[in-house]
Parts: C-alpha cells; sequence; structure tokens
C-alpha cells in the first residue's frame, strides 16, 4: 500500500510455496503514477480516498483469493480480486495465473464508469470488502459493497458475474441496502 510508481513496495504480491519448499514471490499488479499511494489521487492498489487506517482499526479487505477446484488432473489456477485505482477512477480488477507459464493477466471485473456516483466518498473506502466466488464450472461470481458518505441510505450490496463469453455482467443492486430509520444519523454510516 505505499511507495510511488511501480515501486515494490506498492504492489500486490502472491506468494507460494515451491515443490523444494522455497516461498516464490510474485508480482500480481503494481501501484502506477507520480502520487504517494495512502493519498487520494494514488492510483494505488487498495484504492484509497484518504491515507489509508491501519489494519488494527478494523477496514475490510480490499482483496479476495480463490482457486480452482482443479478436478480430473486439471492444475489448481488461483483467482485474485482487489480494488485499483484514484478517488474518482476506482475499478474491482480480476487477475488470473496461468499455472503453465506463470504469467497473470488482468482485467477489471467493474470498471470505474460502473461505479459512478460512489467513487467520490470522502471518508475512509467507499468500493468495500470484494469477495470472489467460483462456481462448479469455475466461473467467477463477484460481490462488494458501495457507499456514499453524503447520502447512507445509497449504501448497497451489489452482484456480477463473469459470463461464458469472458465479459462481466453489468453491477446489480442485491436490495441489502441499509436501513437507517429509527436510528441517530450524527456520522455517515455504510455496508
Amino acid at each position: 500500500q505505499v511507495g510511488t510508481g511501480s515501486s515494490p513496495a506498492g504492489a500486490l504480491k502472491y506468494a507460494y510455496m515451491d515443490a523444494t519448499g522455497n516461498w516464490q514471490v510474485e508480482v500480481i499488479d503494481s501501484n502506477r503514477g507520480s502520487s504517494t499511494c495512502g493519498t487520494a489521487t494514488g492510483f494505488c492498489i487498495g484504492a484509497p480516498n484518504v491515507a489509508a487506517p491501519a489494519f488494527a482499526a478494523g477496514q475490510p479487505q480490499m482483496f479476495d483469493l480463490q482457486y480452482t477446484t482443479g478436478v480430473g488432473g486439471a492444475a489448481i489456477t488461483p483467482y485474485v480480486v482487489y480494488v485499483y485505482g484514484t478517488t474518482t477512477t476506482k475499478s474491482i480488477r480480476l487477475a488470473v495465473r496461468e499455472p503453465s507459464t506463470g504469467t497473470w493477466s488482468i482485467s477489471d471485473a467493474v470498471a470505474s464508469s460502473a461505479l459512478s456516483g460512489f467513487a467520490t466518498a470522502t471518508l475512509e473506502y467507499s468500493v468495500k470488502a470484494p469477495r470472489l466466488v467460483l462456481d462448479s464450472s469455475d466461473r467467477p461470481h463477484l460481490y462488494f459493497a458501495l457507499y456514499t458518505t453524503a447520502v447512507a441510505t445509497t449504501s448497497a450490496m451489489y452482484y456480477s458475474m463473469r459470463i461464458t463469453n469472458g465479459n462481466w455482467t453489468t453491477p446489480v443492486n442485491t436490495v441489502l441496502s441499509l436501513s437507517t430509520s429509527g436510528g441517530a444519523s450524527a456520522a455517515p454510516v455504510g455496508i
């Protein structure tokens, strides 16, 4: 979460133990741009709106990891989903590691245009806790929370999946929106 440009300190990495018992570390995606990560304008893994708080502060994860089942002798493939971007250009990316070559392919599962209106929060994170599920056909399904600081009732859980042609469906509101009835609203709240 720190560093500038393509600094390894600011990269999302994947580590695994090889057959000889040694740990191998690969860079999945690096931060880009000249701004220091942790600022609102830096193109950063995690895509904070403001300086990122410590994990001890109880912030939700900004990534998720799943593996294919490897049925019938097929190689097990890791899938990583994570948030990337600046305050106004957030996207949710999917990275897949090709087992035979060890290379990572990256695509936008949810482009920043689909998050319009939610990516301008000024407190903490507006795109929260992306979760990835692989079904029995190893198709990725994604759900994540979005919120704004101005209107608490716009906070909601969204869902998308990658269909057989490789495209992602438009994120849909699962109607698990936040209800503020009967409660105090002195501070911004969200899912």
